[in-house]
């Protein structure tokens, strides 16, 4: 995130949302990355789990709930799957911008 980001997110509250469906075994990737944020990184603040995408394009459209209510929203991804979910918003949801 660049400093400019983080100047236009100051003040705003945060709400997490890990996205995925099973990748490899039967927990969700959603889980697995919300089990990451708190127990390795020390994150106490609010995390949501979406746990039913199966695909960069299910995970852009199931959190629309979440996008819809919030101020700003930053993809935390790798490189290409951010940068299609940013395509993919933009496709789903011209007007979200």
């Amino acid at each position: 995130m660049s400093a400019q980001h983080v100047r236009l997110a100051a003040g705003a509250s945060v709400q997490i949302l890990c996205s995925g469906g099973p990748v490899r075994g039967t927990v969700a990737e959603a889980v697995l990355l919300r089990d990451y944020i708190e127990n390795s990184l020390g994150w106490d603040g609010p995390v949501s789990i979406e746990p039913g995408s199966r695909s960069t394009w299910e995970n852009v459209r199931n959190a629309f709930p979440w996008i819809e209510s919030a101020d700003w929203v930053a993809f935390a991804s790798n490189g290409l799957h951010a940068e299609k979910a940013r395509v993919y918003l933009a496709r789903q949801r011209p007007d979200a911008r």
